[in-house]
């Protein structure tokens, strides 16, 4: 695309958010066998412009953890995170977005071995990665939330990465740059047995004190997992609720 015509859709996009094309699986590659590996339920989008990829990786998890997610929240998330043409988004803003939009995150430096995305994955953590885009000139947000072991081939499943949506772990650790965010839902609802009303808390787990009234009550609250689909036949596949495990 002409430069000046990049230019003149990204100030469109930078003023106007007009949100992700959400794809169609079958445009990705198959899910891995149960015994090859699993792939977490997240959602398949696209970028419209050339510099909100951190806004889209963000917002397949937020859209994984939270489904009922709509597209008010996807223009506040997007306002959030202020991507610019020239910059991106930071982590820092990336950071700060998530956890403004009750998505739990822990920020890694070192490149992740195939062994600790496993881990992550199979305890329903999706990652959100900075990898470079070689001969193109410019670091690009992805999002893992799968991987695949068969026949000493170790691979990774990205979103938001046309053209590489799989990439073999050691291609992986060369494109890595920088940082890496590990995500989980922080949020646990549950009812004060006093008023009966809805009290949300960032832990789910501990003795709290209702908001409406002085009743203190310790909630054993489970945060939101996603069920790999690879585990399951599609019509099988249902959302589950799982305890946190230690990250």
């Amino acid at each position: 695309m002409d430069s000046s015509i990049n230019k003149l859709w990204n100030d469109l996009a930078k003023k106007l958010p007009l949100g992700p094309i959400n794809l169609p699986d079958i445009l990705q590659p198959g899910l891995p066998t149960s015994d090859e590996g699993c792939c977490l339920e997240v959602p398949n989008a696209q970028q419209i412009d050339s510099f909100s990829c951190g806004v889209v990786a963000g917002w397949t998890v937020l859209k994984a953890i939270y489904p009922d997610s709509d597209k008010g929240d996807f223009n506040a998330f997007y306002e959030k995170c202020d991507p610019t043409p020239d910059g991106g988004t930071p982590t820092e803003a990336l950071a700060s977005a998530l956890k403004a939009f009750r998505i739990g995150i822990s920020i890694k430096n070192a490149v992740p071995s195939f062994l600790d995305i496993k881990r992550q994955i199979d305890a329903g953590f999706p990652i959100i990665v900075c990898i470079d885009r070689p001969k193109k000139g410019y670091w690009h947000w992805v999002t893992v939330y799968g991987y695949r072991e068969l026949n000493g081939k170790k691979e990774v499943y990205l979103r938001n990465n046309i053209g590489n949506p799989i990439l073999d772990h050691r291609e992986f650790k060369k494109l890595y740059r920088d940082e890496h965010l590990i995500c989980w839902g922080t949020v646990t609802e549950s009812i004060c047995p006093k008023t009966r009303k809805p009290v949300c808390f960032e832990n789910g787990n501990g003795t709290y004190t209702c908001p409406w009234c002085d009743a203190e009550f310790e909630v054993r609250g489970p945060t939101m997992r996603h069920l790999p689909l690879s585990k399951r036949k599609p019509s099988q596949t249902r959302r589950v609720l799982r305890f946190p495990r230690a990250k």
